[in-house]
């Protein structure tokens, strides 16, 4: 089921019906979907699209010759001759522009020696002055944006577009999800974010307890190894990696925290916290328009890992369905807390979607009347406002309804926030009573139910 990549296509597209030389570079991480979306993107078009293989370098050059018509091949002994081909046949203008994909581009790197210099020098020398698109696509985040996009790159400078293919939102998740009730997509999409591959594996016939414990609980489930191909594919030392992800899903936020946790230096912690970053699996936060250097927190970003480590590690489970149902029952008591974080972000997602926000993040900070600290769940801006407006939100996963005390606590935290001017939101999972909502009407204040966050259901 493809959904989504809509904006990505339009890009896409509006690319290909340029004439020239173009080169786009396209990465995001393992499932997320980029060889289904360049598939799409090539049907109907003259192309030749190869995948790279974890193979010899024989094996790659003769693969990549197999999606070249025969009759523009030139030699079959090098790289560089495939590519020439591939000159060959976007020299041949009659049937319009041609495409070239290389998917799993690392693939190709690793496997052929200075793979990544022949092509700078088939671009320099020949497809610059030609009537084609090249895209080249990773899974290996790290590989693609040091191997391809970094300064030491041969390929540096060469690119035209540059598409860092993300997970589906929340709402694109839930299309995903159609059997399942919308608590139950919100769950699942806390599971495993918006991964298309992750997704698909749900089974709406099942329960949700089942699912879990098809997927995940079972010896040979679907997601047994992924945390650890995930990690190999983009660590060379995934261990001190694991150990920063697993601090971070423990509670730690601290960089000082953190480094103590694992047991290294904080500069060491430092710099391999900037690889997390840069991969996407970790979120650096600030307070919005706080103090940026000493009050950073670190969080997982990718629900996923964050699920793995802070939920289904330590829960050993023997392959029985007593132990099964043990571990379900563990799950459930610690799914709720979990869970207010996943709709925290999808109430930050909807603050930018539909509450006129460019950008938004939290806010913490001293309170010195009440001698504390301070935390607002959501700041949003539109930062192409004249007006200095924040908005200031606030997100509960409960079971109560919310009233009147949290609105007049969101008011009076957003006091140490400067700005020109203020407007409120208040989220919640399970509504608002009467009160509030007579001054929410009165007083311009913004509620979101589930139905509005999940407008289809």
């Amino acid at each position: 089921m493809f959904v989504g990549r809509k904006e990505e296509m339009e890009y896409l597209e509006s690319m290909y019906r340029s004439s020239g030389y173009d080169l786009m570079v396209m990465y995001g991480r393992r499932r997320i979907g980029k060889t289904e979306l360049l598939e799409r993107f090539a049907d109907g078009k003259r192309s030749v699209f190869f995948t790279a293989r974890n193979s010899t370098p024989e094996k790659n050059i003769s693969a990549f010759l197999e999606e070249i018509p025969r009759k523009y091949i030139v030699g079959r002994e090098s790289l560089d001759q495939v590519l020439e081909s591939v000159a060959q046949m976007a020299e041949d203008t009659a049937d319009g522009r041609l495409l070239l994909v290389i998917d799993e581009f690392p693939y190709l790197a690793n496997s052929v020696p200075g793979a990544a210099s022949d092509l700078q020098i088939a671009i320099k020398e020949r497809f610059e002055k030609l009537n084609i698109m090249i895209v080249l696509c990773g899974s290996s985040m790290g590989a693609m944006i040091d191997g391809v996009l970094g300064s030491k790159s041969p390929l540096y400078g060469r690119r035209t577009g540059t598409i860092p293919l993300q997970p589906l939102d929340y709402l694109e998740a839930r299309e995903m999800l159609a059997g399942f009730t919308r608590d139950e997509a919100l769950a699942i999409y806390g599971m495993v974010g918006g991964v298309p591959a992750y997704l698909q594996k749900f089974d709406s016939s099942k329960s949700l307890d089942a699912n879990i414990a098809d997927l995940f609980l079972r010896r040979l489930s679907p997601f047994q190894d992924e945390v650890e191909y995930l990690m190999r594919e983009e660590m060379r030392n995934p261990r001190a990696y694991t150990a920063i992800i697993d601090a971070i899903a423990a509670g730690k936020t601290r960089i000082s925290d953190i480094s103590d946790a694992v047991k290294d230096s904080t500069a060491l912690t430092s710099s391999r916290m900037e690889d997390l970053v840069k991969l996407g699996f970790v979120r650096r936060n600030t307070p919005y328009r706080g103090d940026s250097t000493k009050r950073t927190r670190y969080t997982l970003n990718d629900h996923y890992l964050r699920f793995h480590y802070a939920i289904l590690e330590g829960h050993t489970v023997r392959n029985t369905d007593e132990s099964r149902a043990a571990a379900l029952k563990r799950i459930h008591g610690e799914m709720d807390p979990y869970l207010g974080r996943v709709f925290e972000d999808v109430c930050r997602t909807y603050c930018l979607n539909m509450l006129g926000c460019t950008e938004a993040g939290g806010w913490w900070g001293p309170d010195s009347k009440r001698k504390e600290t301070a935390e607002i769940d959501i700041v949003g801006a539109d930062t192409e406002a004249e007006e200095d407006i924040l908005l200031f939100a606030e997100c509960k996963y409960t079971n109560e309804r919310v009233g009147l005390t949290e609105l007049n606590t969101l008011r009076e935290r957003s006091m140490l926030v400067k700005c020109e001017g203020r407007r409120y939101a208040l989220f919640s999972a399970s509504g608002f009573d009467e009160r509030l909502v007579k001054v929410a009407e009165a007083e311009g204040v913004t509620l979101v139910t589930m139905d509005d966050l999940y407008p289809d259901g």
